[in-house]
């Protein structure tokens, strides 16, 4: 409903949508939120938000980084 499929018409993230829209019931139960959340639900790791407009590059590549090793 709501993710489109590229050009090379990969599916996997519209079956991905659906089948998490399954599980919570409804597309509209799974509009809007926060992508920690998404990420919760469907990896099983923790999350935050990051608000980048006081971010400059390197400082955020550096806290990106930082957060992989």
């Amino acid at each position: 409903m709501f993710t489109k499929t590229s050009l090379e018409k990969e599916w996997w993230p519209v079956l991905l949508e659906k089948a998490f829209a399954k599980l919570h019931g409804t597309y509209a139960a799974i509009e809007g939120g926060w992508m920690a959340d998404a990420g919760m639900a469907l990896m099983g790791t923790g999350g935050g938000n990051m608000y980048w407009s006081s971010e400059t590059a390197d400082s955020a590549w550096t806290k990106i980084t930082g957060w992989d090793s």
